[in-house]
């Protein structure tokens, strides 16, 4: 028979199967911060500085490449932005580098705790829908182990896959045309060079 939305000291029970092991002790305490104080966003240091990468780590594959899709999406209006303004090749290059690095830290890492929570919560709600009433408890906690925690495996093989098709790309058009890279660099300094000559012209 299905049933509804765990209440949160069950929840509570259950997350701590589900968790990855050694961030008991943190998730449980923000997971009592957000449901019981409505404190939902505070800065998570290592979902900043992974991106991404963490939500993969966690299974959170999805909202890892919305993430990374996102990053991309700042780089290329970057890209865009960047061409009309007057900046000198290094700040330029500070910008490109350090602006996409920056908003990708502030917004992860005060979002991160209450996208894994509202994982957490989704997750363990749909098992126990499907499985809490026709499992011992020991089952169901085994279960909820094997379903959650973390993934490094699948975390190295999207990684590596994603790496593996930009070295493939790159390496298809060199050698498709050895001297495309050598052409693209030069037009980039010409086209640097030309907005150098624009900014300065009185």
């Amino acid at each position: 028979m299905k049933r509804g939305t765990l209440p949160y000291n069950s929840f509570k029970r259950y997350a701590i199967a589900y968790l990855p092991p050694g961030g008991e002790e943190y998730f449980l305490k923000r997971f009592n911060e957000i449901e019981q104080n409505k404190q939902y966003f505070r800065f998570n240091l290592a979902a900043a500085f992974w991106s991404f990468f963490w939500f993969w780590y966690h299974k959170m594959y999805l909202a890892g490449f919305v993430v990374m899709a996102l990053f991309l999406g700042v780089d290329a209006l970057l890209d865009v932005l960047l061409k009309g303004m007057c900046l000198t090749p290094a700040t330029d290059g500070l910008v490109r580098f350090f602006a996409p690095m920056a908003l990708s830290a502030i917004t992860v890492g005060f979002s991160a705790d209450f996208l894994y929570w509202y994982h957490c919560r989704r997750r363990i709600n749909r098992l126990w829908v499907k499985y809490g009433s026709t499992m011992a408890d020991v089952g169901f906690t085994a279960l909820l182990k094997r379903r959650g925690g973390t993934q490094l495996t699948k975390l190295i093989f999207i990684g590596g896959t994603i790496m593996g098709l930009l070295v493939a790309t790159f390496a298809y058009l060199w050698l498709e045309d050895p001297k495309l890279a050598e052409q693209s660099f030069k037009e980039a300094l010409r086209t640097q060079s030309h907005t150098m000559q624009t900014c300065t012209t009185p």
